[in-house]
């Protein structure tokens, strides 16, 4: 069973491994691993913050008990929220990913938000695959980055749900 729970400070060394698992440092686009001092303060002040509402909300995925990933919520214009999520490489396979999602529009429709979106790379195909499983359609809009460990910019898709209309359309 897949769950999310706010995470709280003692919760840093999990993301700081998962940010540092070289998986993550690939679809990221970074060289290296994150600076640990660095990260844990902007991970704190995220902590710190996450009342407000404009503040990006961490929740940490729980595999049962057990914590195996992180989920970002960036409240952003208009009732929209972005997302983005990693898992310990160790879970990939286990459809983690596909349920957390799941669990994040749960809570975003309870939050009375209006559209959930992600960004992901044009070459993430789980992603996209993860997205695509709980209702997001990609979109024709998308933005490049330049991704350093590719040395080039790379496209990044913008993948939506609308909550509210996808609850009408249920009958809900």
């Amino acid at each position: 069973m897949v769950s999310l729970r706010l995470a709280h400070d003692n919760d840093f060394d999990l993301f700081y491994k998962i940010k540092s698992e070289d998986v993550n440092i690939y679809w990221t686009g970074y060289l290296n691993k994150p600076v640990y001092e660095k990260l844990k303060v902007t991970f704190i002040n995220w902590i710190a913050n996450s009342n407000r509402a404009e503040s990006r909300k961490v929740y940490i995925v729980l595999f049962g008990k057990e914590r195996v990933g992180y989920l970002y919520m960036d409240p952003c214009q208009q009732d929209e929220v972005e997302l983005s999520i990693a898992v310990l490489s160790e879970f990939a396979g286990r459809q983690i990913g596909q349920n957390a999602y799941a669990e994040a529009i749960n809570i975003l429709r309870k939050q009375g938000a209006r559209c959930a979106f992600a960004y992901v790379r044009e070459d993430n195909h789980r992603a996209e695959k993860i997205l695509l499983a709980n209702g997001f359609v990609k979109e024709l809009n998308y933005r490049t980055a330049f991704i350093q460990s590719l040395n080039r910019e790379i496209r990044q898709f913008r993948y939506s749900l609308c909550l509210v209309c996808e609850e009408k359309f249920n009958g809900g």
